[in-house]
């Protein structure tokens, strides 16, 4: 299977993933359904003709927005408050979107082939099932299986199931089918159109060394130790864990960190915005064009992300009060819309804060000149560092070969210095014949 083939089958099983979170929890109410000119006929479900022509519309211009989901259910369980107000609450739900894509059938429409999603809060709710049953509810083998094995009912016809079943509690129930869009939550709704978005441009996604491509396919790498960064939160130095992390996130597009509460996740998150922003304006003074350092911080708890604004809140309040840097507070509406947030220091600020304060052409070339020429005596140390570094790879490559040799001419010395001894000795043991006389004839 190709990339471009298994990311679909991703983004398939997310996108069926996201339909049943929104419908698992299913909750209906009493004027969003439609039960009139809707019946169920054996095995088939019968939508009247005029009821049929105005869901047909609605998906129609709905579609080229956002996905349209129709459902239908069987039977009516719902709860009245006796004020004209009621909630219907369905144990399963057949996607009759297709059928609302298609041509009218005065016959109606096979609930055979429909899509099963159960709703499985309302099930365990209604049956009494522990997390084990529902866990083993077999929902994948068509609604014919799943009605007989969850309600332990035989039947000829789904009509005649919808008859007979039995729902234990005080819910009211009424015998007939009905019709209800499901809700979308503006976060699912929006994850669905990325999945479709990315579906359409796969292409752009998975480019080389993209964020998808490394999170789908690529294979972790290990930061360069050997690399000088640019960039770090004033309040607090990195660790070197976090400095691990900070380096790797210059040369890699996907850089994942782990760790409990306490061990540097939020200030890495600081080091790692202070690095973009210093990016941007290095870039700015060497070239004179500005670039957009967007930084999107969210996460599944609104906490984590309070903790980063209230770091950067707490930082800024303090230079803003100096009037050394004009800051706005955002992460959520109640920052950005209450009286005195966001929105009406902006206000002020194009009146109050551009008045008080001009471009200072002359400062902000000693500034620039200031950071350039730190940036460059980081470069010439960080080259300094880098050719001593690699000669002392060099070194160590080149030292086994050393020992080697070392060895060598210390086993060679040891020989020479055997023999000398073995020839000492000899030496000494004809020291006597010295003496001896000599015929020179």
């Amino acid at each position: 299977m190709n990339k471009a083939s298994k990311l679909e089958a991703i983004l398939s099983a997310w996108s069926d993933f996201v339909t049943l979170l929104d419908l698992n929890n299913a909750k209906v109410s009493g004027n969003e359904i439609k039960f009139n000119d809707v019946k169920l006929s054996e095995n088939c479900v019968l939508i009247g003709r005029e009821l049929f022509a105005d869901l047909k519309r609605q998906v129609s211009e709905e579609s080229n927005q956002e996905e349209s989901v129709w459902v239908i259910s069987f039977p009516r369980l719902y709860t009245d408050d006796g004020k004209g107000s009621s909630e219907y609450y369905p144990l399963f739900s057949l996607d009759i979107t297709s059928i609302l894509k298609g041509e009218y059938q005065e016959n109606g429409w096979s609930l055979n082939s429909l899509e099963l999603t159960e709703a499985g809060e309302n099930l365990t709710t209604f049956l009494k099932l522990d997390e084990e049953q529902s866990e083993q509810l077999v929902t994948q083998e068509g609604l014919r299986r799943f009605l007989e094995t969850t309600f332990g009912l035989n039947f000829e016809t789904y009509e005649a199931w919808m008859n007979q079943v039995s729902i234990p509690g005080s819910y009211n129930i009424e015998r007939k089918p009905y019709l209800f869009q499901y809700k979308v939550s503006n976060f699912q709704k929006n994850l669905k159109l990325d999945f479709k978005d990315i579906k359409l441009n796969h292409k752009n996604c998975l480019t080389s060394k993209s964020p998808a491509d490394e999170y789908l396919f690529g294979e972790p790498q290990l930061p360069e130790h050997e690399r000088i960064y640019m960039g770090a939160f004033p309040t607090h130095p990195p660790t070197e864990s976090q400095l691990k992390a900070i380096k790797h996130a210059q040369t890699e597009p996907l850089t994942a960190v782990q760790g409990p509460p306490g061990s540097g996740k939020t200030t890495l998150i600081l080091h790692i915005i202070a690095q973009q922003v210093v990016k941007r304006t290095l870039k700015l003074i060497e070239t004179g064009k500005d670039e957009n350092n967007l930084i999107v911080v969210s996460s599944t708890v609104n906490k984590a992300v309070d903790n980063v604004i209230e770091k950067l809140d707490e930082y800024f309040q303090e230079k803003s009060a100096d009037n050394k840097s004009f800051y706005l507070k955002g992460g959520s509406k109640t920052n950005i819309k209450s009286p005195g947030a966001a929105r009406d220091e902006l206000k002020n600020a194009i009146t109050n804060f551009l008045d008080k304060n001009s471009f200072d052409e002359n400062l902000f070339n000693f500034l620039a000149e200031e950071i350039k020429r730190i940036k460059s005596g980081l470069t010439v140390r960080e080259s300094k560092y880098l050719n001593l570094s690699r000669q002392r790879k060099a070194d160590e490559a080149q030292k086994p070969q050393l020992r080697e040799k070392i060895e060598q001419l210390e086993s060679e010395l040891e020989s020479n210095n055997a023999a000398k001894r073995q020839s000492e000795s000899r030496a000494a043991q004809l020291e006597p014949y010295t003496q001896l006389p000599v015929d020179n004839n």
